[in-house]
């Protein structure tokens, strides 16, 4: 299948075998002419997504990785249209990111140590520096990610760098006219308790939020999985059917009591931490990741700089880490 780049005219051509990934809204598809690049195809494809991938390609925010000629966050490059006289918008053209995986299979210790297992503790350091500087990137472009979670951050198991993918799914502001492009999706685990049971596509959101859902990861790569908001119900009384499941910062209580009574008789779940991390990160995710609800959401911006920071005074001297370091200032 040949389609045209908008912007520099050129062809592309797509190699329809088997997909790199097929998703809700679009696939995505490799191309016969570059290793380098991949094309995401809507099913669906709609002019507010033109106009929204129009208003990123004028903005594009500064990769911390670019002077070292690498990805970590995987832009648009162009949009792609088909070639005809209608010329109609179908996707667009992003950076390839290759021999990579998931968060979730890196923090997960199980897999870890299946699938590389010379991807050590040192490194688990080193790649949640690097997802926090990716995401600083960002948002000093003025854009929110908005369903920050394990699944949209890759990461490259020799060098711990990442690569932060699915961005056409970010909230954006264009510049020209005002227009707003909503994240309308989250996942729960990674969504801070003040945008809990919201519709999406009404509501605005700040890089405040995103540095609750960055603290969780952070917290889970260096946690062996573990969400800093889990714990174990220890009270007399039988717990709301409502309240069993999920991670304590998802729970809904009636009232301000019975969300004191709740949070009393729970015991964080410190079983999977590495022995020497589980004070200083149980304390600095809970005090700075904003577990406060809706009046702590102002402070957590603050509060995410200073965590970015902490991971790299935390680590030990005798680590040594692997060669390439995203800039964090």
């Amino acid at each position: 299948m040949q389609l045209k780049c908008h912007n520099s005219s050129l062809p592309v051509t797509l190699d329809l075998g088997a997909p790199l990934g097929v998703g809700g809204e679009a696939r995505v598809y490799t191309l016969v002419n570059s290793v380098a690049m991949c094309a995401k195809i809507y099913h669906d494809p709609t002019p507010a997504q033109a106009r929204k991938l129009a208003a990123m390609l004028a903005n594009p925010p500064d990769d911390p990785m670019s002077s070292q000629g690498l990805i970590s966050i995987a832009w648009p490059v162009d949009t792609l249209h088909v070639p005809d006289i209608n010329g109609n918008f179908v996707g667009f053209l992003m950076p390839r990111a290759t021999n990579m995986r998931p968060l979730f299979k890196v923090y997960n210790p199980v897999t870890r140590r299946k699938e590389t297992p010379l991807f050590n503790y040192e490194y688990l350091h080193r790649a949640g520096r690097n997802i926090a500087a990716a995401v600083r990137g960002i948002h000093r472009r003025g854009y929110v990610i908005g369903d920050i979670n394990e699944s949209n951050v890759l990461i490259d198991p020799n060098t711990a760098l990442v690569t932060l993918v699915d961005t056409d799914s970010f909230q954006v502001s264009d510049a020209t006219d005002g227009a707003i492009y909503r994240c309308r999706v989250a996942k729960p685990e990674y969504t801070p308790p003040e945008l809990q049971n919201t519709n999406f596509r009404l509501v605005d959101r700040r890089p405040e939020h995103d540095l609750f859902g960055l603290a969780i990861l952070i917290f889970q790569l260096l946690m062996e999985g573990a969400h800093p908001f889990s714990g174990i119900y220890q009270g007399a009384a039988a717990l709301p059917a409502a309240h069993c499941r999920g991670p304590l910062h998802l729970w809904q209580p009636d009232d301000t009591l019975q969300a004191n009574a709740i949070c009393a008789a729970v015991r964080a779940d410190r079983s999977n931490a590495p022995l020497p991390l589980r004070p200083v990160l149980y304390r600095r995710t809970h005090r700075r990741g904003g577990a406060t609800g809706r009046g702590g959401v102002v402070d957590r911006s603050e509060g995410g700089r200073r965590g970015a920071r902490d991971l790299r005074g935390e680590r030990p001297a005798s680590i040594r880490l692997p060669p390439f370091d995203l800039p964090l200032v």
